[in-house]
């Protein structure tokens, strides 16, 4: 199963959710208020229709008042859309930081202080480079009493047909969900497709005669990845600070490799319907190479709720791309394999 790991405003500390249980991941823009605003519920946010409450996840925790409404559009913050029943709420957390999976034996149990919360939390993971994780518990989230209340209450202050919202949303053939990303302009992948989002390495294996796009390889926890560039790849300008890069893990084909790009920016589902398919003379036209990726796009709605249009990158491209160099990668992962020893 993969993880979902996120901080929190109050004290920095990264959390995990499964990403089976997460709905959807939302950047911030606009927090309305509600009558039933409280230290732990700070308001609601329009959901394609649903009125979602949002749950100050530090208060729930018993962080105190920091980080409440008026800090709500600052920096990079986000919101965890999660499920109780057929109720819909939010935790209001720090910038999403990584997409993790771990092996059962790194799993370490750890004591709470706190009785009433020891349920809330499975475990702690810790991996080389980083601090610990803290893997929650989504069922007991869920069984929160008082987050029940808060939904149920919300759900009859503003009412809506819901038979025909999900019809309008699904269109008959269900939504899928999608991390987008940023290199320059806004993008998507498939999120099934995603093995781990992590951190760019500050060093990597550098096997000699490395191509241009590839940034070097890395050795993660016992496998080999090909690190690629993707600004070099997509003739884009480099980034002046690249600290906060992310590098997207995907195993396709039997080809390991991870994707450099700028930033994670969300969690986001559509229905297949909402597809467009990118007209064939614009993949054949391309300046940079970055078309003969991208064959389909999604259309959204952006913050400023004009349509736009979400370009969806095609993995199984990319894949078969690197693929092509296999001769190159074979002589690499030899030379890596003997300094590794």
């Amino acid at each position: 199963m993969q993880w979902t790991a996120f901080k929190l405003p109050a004290n920095g500390t990264l959390y995990a959710l499964g990403i089976a249980e997460i709905q959807e991941i939302l950047k911030i823009e606009k927090i309305n208020e509600s009558i039933l605003a409280s230290e732990i519920c700070i308001g609601t946010i329009d959901l394609r229709g649903s009125m979602v409450p949002i749950i100050n996840f530090s208060n729930l925790l018993g962080y105190g008042a920091q980080g409440s409404k008026q800090g709500t559009d600052e920096g990079d913050k986000r919101i965890i859309v999660l499920k109780i029943g057929s109720e819909l709420f939010g935790l209001m957390v720090d910038a999403v930081d990584s997409i993790i999976s771990y092996f059962q034996d790194e799993l370490i149990a750890f004591p709470v202080l706190n009785p009433e919360r020891s349920d809330l939390f499975l475990g702690c993971i810790s991996q080389e480079g980083r601090d610990g994780i803290l893997l929650l518990n989504h069922d007991r989230i869920l069984l929160n009493s008082e987050i029940e209340t808060i939904t149920q209450g919300h759900s009859k202050l503003f009412q809506v047909d819901r038979k025909a919202n999900e019809r309008r949303k699904d269109g008959g053939s269900g939504r899928k969900s999608f991390i987008t990303f940023a290199i320059g302009s806004i993008f998507a992948v498939g999120i099934d497709e995603v093995k781990e989002i992590i951190d760019l390495p500050s060093s990597l294996l550098q096997p000699p005669g490395l191509p241009a796009h590839f940034k070097g390889m890395l050795n993660l926890r016992g496998k080999l990845v090909t690190i690629i560039d993707a600004r070099t790849m997509y003739s884009i300008p480099a980034l002046e600070n690249s600290s906060s890069s992310k590098v997207l893990v995907f195993e396709r084909d039997g080809v390991d490799f991870g994707i450099v790009v700028d930033s994670v920016e969300a969690i986001v589902s559509f229905a297949d319907q909402d597809k467009i398919k990118i007209p064939d003379f614009l993949c054949r036209n391309s300046e940079n190479g970055l078309t003969e990726d991208i064959t389909e796009a999604v259309q959204i709605n952006g913050s400023d709720g004009k349509s736009q249009s979400l370009p969806i990158l095609s993995v199984k491209s990319i894949a078969a791309w690197v693929k092509q160099s296999v001769p190159f990668l074979r002589s690499a992962f030899y030379f890596t394999g003997r300094c590794l020893r």
